[in-house]
């Protein structure tokens, strides 16, 4: 089965959805930016893949801040962080889940404003794996029950139509 997104040590592997069905190409978004550019190109396509690249890409701002400077100060962190949520957010003005995937991460992060940001960064990719992992339970989950109906559904008009002769 093709995997739409992964995150593996500190990297985000997405599937290039412009190129298919003729080719199955992923990109790897190491930055904020990768990320902004994947979704704006239409690399990442359905509103919670979209929402859930961001989370990531929330993820991968942090650790780029912080690396950058890593003496920043907790609030002066949360400001940057936020800055580049405004950027990622520009990235698909009409993705819901997007706006929402990005509220959720913010204000995770300003949660914690009393912490370090050792601690934030720590909680913000939890939380971007928890988001990821509950849309994939929500996606099995609907297939299942999309499954079950269709053979409901087949076993029905397999009753009708005998019945009919």
């Amino acid at each position: 089965m093709m995997k739409t997104m992964c995150w593996k040590n500190g990297q985000l592997i997405l599937l290039d959805q412009t190129k298919l069905p003729l080719e199955e190409t992923y990109i790897t978004c190491t930055t904020w930016q990768d990320v902004y550019d994947a979704i704006s190109i239409l690399a990442v396509r359905g509103a919670p893949a979209i929402g859930i690249a961001a989370a990531y890409g929330v993820v991968l701002a942090g650790n780029s801040i912080s690396q950058a400077n890593p003496t920043l100060s907790t609030t002066a962190f949360l400001q940057q962080l936020h800055d580049c949520c405004k950027k990622l957010d520009a990235s698909r003005p009409t993705a819901v889940n997007l706006h929402w995937a990005l509220e959720k991460m913010q204000s995770k992060a300003n949660e914690l404003a009393q912490h370090s940001v050792s601690d934030i960064l720590t909680a913000l990719e939890k939380l971007a794996i928890q988001l990821h992992q509950e849309d994939i339970a929500i996606n099995t989950a609907m297939s299942s029950y999309g499954a079950d109906e269709d053979i409901a559904v087949k076993n029905r008009a397999s009753i009708n139509d005998s019945n009919a002769l």
